[in-house]
């Protein structure tokens, strides 16, 4: 099958899907995990533990965010009360809110030089509808899927295949960056070439490895 779009015989895919979190955006500081570690009297790797504990669930947006931090608290043994939990949220969501410039400027580059661009992200809802709201920078992506607004959350294949579906492409002309291996592994079984994200200079050498030609 011919994989390269006309006029960029040397392209291997039409199409680049990015991931959210550690992708779009930096890495929480130590401040921001320590004054939400402190709220449950935990140490920041059993906070990493009970935050993942749930989330899937809340990024589908089967659990409400009390749902969600009151689970939390439970397996911390730890009582919230309402004003907490309502700090707790904009705290979650500052969190992951220091954007690295170079990414961005990359989806723009991307969309420039005629590739279809896509952001995939386990995203709960509050946050997707913040960044709706927000977040310019939405508008440099042809599609943009939200775990929360779709019911449906990464590793799961069939949102993969919602986001192939959106962008109207097959598999093979797909090219998928995301952190986490689990979701890697997915994306590859469903076909779609897919690169475990470290840092922008990791991305940029396997890039150039893949042949494409827009680099961030």
């Amino acid at each position: 099958m011919n994989r390269h779009k006309p006029g960029h015989k040397s392209r291997p895919y039409r199409a680049i899907v990015l991931d959210y979190g550690m992708v779009l955006c930096n890495a929480p500081t130590f401040q921001q995990v320590e004054r939400i570690a402190e709220v449950f009297h935990v140490e920041h790797a059993t906070f990493w533990d009970l935050y993942e504990k749930s989330r899937l669930l809340y990024d589908r947006c089967d659990l409400t965010p009390r749902e969600y931090w009151s689970r939390f608290a439970e397996d911390a043994q730890t009582v919230l009360a309402d004003a907490t939990i309502e700090r707790l949220q904009a705290w979650d969501i500052e969190m992951w809110s220091s954007l690295e410039p170079s990414m961005l400027r990359w989806a723009v580059s991307l969309k420039t030089h005629g590739y279809k661009t896509g952001l995939l992200s386990n995203l709960h809802q509050k946050f997707a509808r913040e960044l709706r709201t927000n977040a310019t920078w939405l508008g440099n992506f042809d599609c943009q899927i939200f775990s929360s607004e779709v019911r449906l959350a990464k590793p799961d294949p069939a949102i993969f295949q919602l986001c192939l579906h959106s962008l109207r492409v097959n598999a093979q002309d797909v090219l998928f960056v995301d952190d986490r291996q689990s979701n890697i592994d997915v994306a590859r079984n469903e076909g779609i070439s897919a690169i475990c994200f470290r840092s922008v200079e990791q991305l940029r050498t396997e890039l150039r490895a893949m042949g494409v030609d827009v680099l961030p």
